[in-house]
């Protein structure tokens, strides 16, 4: 591993000491704080956020952001390499109150209980230092991607519990399916060889060999391949899902066509329309109700295993006991030729490219696989759980393909060299099927029981909502007037504990329900010891007003499932209730739960009278309709990602920065099959990258000027800059950039630093005027003009753009060195 010399320390001009190994000539020209307030002072201008800036510059960030960015909420986590670590703790004061300095091998998974009130919220931001910006030290480079991949794994586990009413809200209306705990099979398949069919790209590859040995095989398939095994007539022994959000319906239906054979393991916030429509058997994962406590003990089971359907289908495989657990199409990676889904998925019939494929992976062929942070989250969970189960449950663990991404204590098999059980599976799953097969009487008592718990915690809610609302009355009163400010306070923490005593073990429950309710109330940069009146008034009012936003919401989701309840108890009386049935399914688009209703009570169409077969046969007509369309609101949101200029122009830029030619070539192919202008404009950047990578600076130049989009051209322009300086070729340069200047002032800057460059030092000075007095406040700019004047001899100019500097930054230490140099006696 690559470390950082720090014997050599650098003082320029202006002070700073840096090592120029990091740093270079960052901080030559203008000094460390104009150069950070160029670079941070936008973006760090957002309060109450916690910033993890990878590298430190020298040490020379942690002077600079207790100067200048302190208050208003903000923290900051800097991740640094150990030497530095070292230097920094001799040389700077760091106000550990403010910022943390952490090791390169920081443990992402910490941070939400660390840094609780800015992680709850998504209040983080991921920064680079001037040493990765720059990309001139490979230590810094290596650096960012190891924690950009931690990073975009960390991300994406957090994004769900931003929105984890929808999760709650999912279980509470699939509380009637939530019947049967899949612990009533625990260890069901010992000594069986259970394979993971996923919906990734190297399903393909194994495909044949599953349906030769699919008699010894228990197969656990993802729902959305479900086409796919009927296509190549394998039978399914297990579909998985667990996902609740709509689009999960459209991925995952065609599986309902199996309801007669295989048996569904759901999550307890499965999508509902998905599992109120299964007509066959069924269990659930995790617990039965959301909110736990003593008075009401819930059945023992599995727990949910995320974050994918995969590492679910895995725990459920290893859980009932099955000794070897194979894995295909379960990649975690992209393919070679940018797939990311098995041949026939709507993925792959959509386009390639779909992904946000930021991080990568290495596969067992050895191959540096792209892979998006989902999938490497799931990655990483697939990694624990195998950890866990090799422990716990002894199952031994096989990939099929060597496409996929490695993972520890997952070894990979070619399929033919797989020894597989004497024994077929039949006798096994037919106990499982005894086991799970549906019961009216006792599923009809779980309905009462469900609906009697809902009813309290509907009540509980009331009670919350009505107090909550009478302390915010009083919390508005605080400190009105001061002779009863020690009696209201005595009735506001009076208050706060009844509620707490109320809610009891739900507290926690009721208020994460919304946790973005609580977003003023759990504010970083209210301090608890210095409060002062206005923010202890204001602390109280969040604190009951988020109570009431949050307990609202959670008691109408409580009453949409006590009215779904309600309706499956009258689906348990056969035909008695038989119009409310038929309207209740259509306002709940359950059309195909009439072939539940008709499996539950025994009945069959023939024993409907003429209006209720009619009915029903609507009902059934419009779900298999919805079954066959494949114009869908997935298959919609992939053909626009598909179509995304911006999400291709982004990955045709990263590939170029992360020096990929060939992969950079396979992806302008790809794009070329389009024939819209945006994509010939793509095509023409992208080729330009690829001559720049394999130095053709002419073929590259030839390339970008053929651009027309105003937002390719101006990459494609700076890209012509670089080129041409690099050629020493000034007037092109000078000419792309005042193209460049219509789109942005920025460019003025290089302009003029050309122009002194190359010796027109007063047209340089009239440009970076010209600069300024639309940018007033660009220190660094004005810095680079004082340098010039005094160079061109103009003393009295120089003087004055001294005191524009120590107006916007009086405490500016460079401006009295540029002072001492501008009135210092000429030699």
């Amino acid at each position: 591993m690559k470390t950082i010399n720090i014997e050599n320390l650098y003082t320029n001009s202006f002070g700073d000491q840096y090592f120029q190994e990091i740093n270079h000539t960052a901080f030559d020209n203008v000094g460390a704080t104009a150069t950070f307030n160029k670079v941070f002072n936008d973006v760090l201008n957002q309060e109450n956020r916690l910033f993890i800036i990878v590298g430190s510059d020298s040490g020379l960030l942690i002077p600079y952001l207790q100067k200048y960015h302190a208050d208003q909420g903000r923290h900051y986590i800097i991740i640094e390499k150990p030497e530095l670590i070292s230097h920094i703790d001799k040389t700077f004061e760091r106000n550990e109150d403010l910022i943390d300095l952490e090791p390169e091998d920081l443990n992402f998974g910490d941070l939400p209980e660390r840094y609780s009130d800015y992680i709850a919220h998504g209040r983080y931001t991921l920064l680079r230092s001037l040493a990765v910006i720059d990309s001139k030290n490979d230590v810094y480079r290596h650096l960012w991607d190891q924690i950009l991949d931690k990073y975009n794994i960390f991300s994406a586990s957090e994004s769900g519990y931003a929105i984890n009413n929808v999760f709650i809200d999912s279980q509470l209306n699939n509380l009637a399916a939530n019947s049967l705990p899949v612990a009533k099979v625990e260890n069901a398949l010992a000594g069986k060889t259970a394979i993971i069919m996923g919906g990734g790209p190297s399903l393909d590859k194994s495909i044949n060999w599953i349906k030769a040995n699919q008699h010894k095989l228990v197969i656990f398939a993802a729902a959305r391949i479900a086409n796919r095994l009927k296509k190549e007539q394998i039978q399914p022994d297990f579909f998985v899902t667990v996902d609740p959000h709509d689009v999960s319906y459209d991925n995952s239906k065609s599986m309902l066509q199996f309801g007669d054979t295989a048996v569904l393991v759901h999550s307890n916030n499965a999508n509902n329309k998905l599992v109120a429509e299964w007509s066959g058997i069924h269990a659930y994962l995790g617990l039965m109700y959301p909110w736990v406590d003593d008075h009401h003990p819930q059945p023992e089971n599995l727990g949910i295993v995320g974050p994918t359907v995969t590492n679910t289908m895995t725990s459920v495989a290893a859980f009932l006991g099955a000794e070897q657990v194979l894995f295909s199409g379960v990649d975690f990676c992209y393919g070679e030729n940018g797939q990311s889904y098995e041949s026939e998925s709507v993925e792959s019939k959509t386009g390639k490219y779909l992904g946000q494929a930021t991080n990568r992976v290495e596969t067992y062929s050895g191959r540096i696989a792209e892979t998006t942070p989902s999938f490497a989250n799931a990655r990483q969970g697939m990694e624990e759980f195998v950890a866990y189960s090799l422990k716990t449950f002894r199952s031994r663990f096989y990939t099929l393909s060597e496409d996929t991404a490695l993972m520890k204590n997952v070894e990979y098999r070619n399929p033919n060299d797989i020894e597989l059980p004497n024994a077929d599976k039949d006798a096994a799953l037919m106990q499982i099927k005894e086991n799970l097969t549906f019961d009216l009487k006792p599923y009809k008592t779980h309905l009462k029981n469900a609906k009697r718990y809902c009813q309290e915690m509907r009540d509980l809610c009331r009670t919350v909502i009505k107090e909550a609302k009478q302390g915010k009355k009083l919390a508005k009163r605080l400190f009105k007037d001061l002779a009863e400010t020690d009696k209201l306070t005595q009735q506001i923490v009076s208050l706060q504990k009844n509620l707490n005593d109320e809610m009891g073990p739900h507290a926690e429950f009721i208020f994460n329900y919304s946790i973005k309710a609580y977003k003023d109330f759990m504010n970083p940069s209210v301090g608890k010891d210095d409060m002062t009146r206005d923010q202890i008034k204001d602390s109280f009012i969040h604190y009951f007003s988020g109570l009431v936003d949050s307990a609202d919401p959670l008691k109408q989701s409580i009453e949409g499932a006590i009215t779904r309840l309600n309706h499956r108890l009258k689906e348990a009386e056969g035909t008695k209730h038989f119009d409310k049935l038929v309207e209740q399914w259509h306002e709940l688009h359950e059309e195909g739960r009439p072939l539940v209703w008709l499996k539950m009570n025994g009945l069959s169409l023939d024993r409907l009278d003429s209006a209720q077969r009619e009915a029903i046969e609507a009902l059934l007509e419009t779900y298999q309709e919805e079954l066959k369309a494949t114009e869908t609101k997935l298959s919609r949101q992939l053909k626009s990602k598909g179509e995304s200029i911006t999400n291709l122009f982004e990955r045709i830029r990263r590939y170029f920065v992360e020096n990929r030619p060939y992969d950079l070539e396979a992806l302008v192919n790809y794009i070329a099959e389009r024939e819209d202008e945006q994509a010939k404009d793509l095509c023409h950047l992208g080729a330009g990258f690829i001559y720049e990578l394999r130095d053709m600076p002419d073929d590259a130049l030839n390339e970008f000027v053929q651009i027309k989009d105003e937002k390719l051209l101006m990459e494609g322009l700076k890209r012509v800059v670089n080129i041409t300086l690099d050629k020493k070729d000034y007037q092109t340069a000078l000419n792309a950039l005042e193209v460049l200047t219509h789109y942005s002032d920025e460019f003025f800057i290089a302009y003029a630093d050309i122009l002194a460059a190359t010796g027109d030092g007063p047209g340089a000075a009239e440009i970076y005027v010209h600069y300024l007095n639309r940018n007033e406040e660009d220190v660094a700019t004005w810095i680079k003009l004082v340098k010039l004047l005094i160079h061109l001899g103009l003393t009295e100019d120089a003087m004055q753009a001294i005191q524009n500097i120590k107006k916007i930054d009086p405490d500016n230490i460079v401006a009295d060195e540029l002072m001492n140099l501008a009135t210092q006696p000429k030699s």
